[in-house]
């Protein structure tokens, strides 16, 4: 079991950090826990075939988490021919309005994929890649579903919980997830804010990837709705998680003197291994 660091930056595009995206491969499947700026083309260099993509989980719906997502359903669409199986994607409300508001028939890319659909040149491409005519429409090679906490989902390798969190709230609602496998627990925290819940989340998983998005105090109002340093070192010395991973980092937190300090706050109140979470980069649990 292994996790690829897609994106572990904020909202704030560096040359090392964007946005949110995370693949947990399992064996043959590969998960993708949000799809934020530059996800597809990530992937490409991290040379993670997409087409091993069968489930996406969005956390919320901020940018940096989502943004990407129009991108990687039409390559997964538009070039696997024939899929074994439907894309399904998973997230709190809007994700059904969202993403066919992307690609329903209405949809802002509608105009492209009906050019495919329609187009000779692109149906021979179909055909060749293994696909038939008339060729679907995206929506149709899609499972989109609004979930809420306490949905589950359970497949032949690996099991799935939606974890009610703090972070957006009353604006955006928020999910953390929790996988169980026969290789261990993962959970992911996308941009959780500290609270109970994800406390108590965090207590008795295998692995977690959590955000710390900055290493010192901070505007109560920022701490409150997004972890940091000061609350991931609290969560820690509660957690009896064997490896905690660090995403959503700012350039204070990634500068030599945040990370080296976060690192130590961090691991003086942790049992596991903890480590930054850094882009294009693996972790076999």
């Amino acid at each position: 079991m292994q996790i690829h660091i897609i994106g572990s930056g904020t909202p704030d595009a560096k040359k090392n950090r964007s946005g949110s995206a995370y693949v947990l491969e399992i064996g043959e499947e590969m998960i993708l826990v949000d799809c934020g700026p530059g996800t597809t083309y990530k992937m490409g260099c991290m040379e993670l075939d997409h087409s091993k993509v069968q489930h996406l989980f969005l956390t919320h719906h901020h940018f940096d988490h989502n943004v990407d997502l129009a991108n990687f359903a039409l390559v997964w669409w538009d070039q696997m021919g024939a899929p074994p199986a439907p894309l399904s994607i998973y997230g709190p409300p809007p994700t059904e309005a969202f993403v066919d508001k992307l690609l329903g028939s209405d949809g802002a890319f509608s105009d492209d994929w009906k050019a495919r659909v329609d187009l000779p040149a692109s149906q021979i491409l179909h055909q060749q890649r293994g696909g038939a005519l008339p060729r679907p429409a995206p929506m149709d090679a899609m499972v989109v579903k609004d979930i809420s906490p306490g949905f589950t989902m359970q497949t032949e390798r690996w099991a799935v919980t939606a974890l009610w969190c703090h972070h957006a709230e009353p604006t955006l609602d928020s999910l953390m997830y929790r996988f169980d496998t026969a290789e261990g627990s993962v959970l992911f925290t996308g941009d959780a804010g500290a609270c109970p819940e994800l406390t108590d989340a965090c207590r008795e998983v295998d692995h977690i990837v959590i955000c710390c998005a900055y290493p010192g105090e901070i505007h109560p109002d920022i701490g409150h709705v997004v972890t940091g340093a000061p609350a991931v070192v609290e969560i820690a010395s509660q957690s009896k998680a064997k490896t905690m991973i660090l995403g959503h980092q700012n350039a204070a937190v990634t500068s030599p003197k945040g990370r080296e300090e976060t690192l130590a706050k961090i691991g003086a109140a942790f049992g596991g291994t903890v480590t930054f979470g850094d882009e294009l980069t693996t972790h076999t649990l």
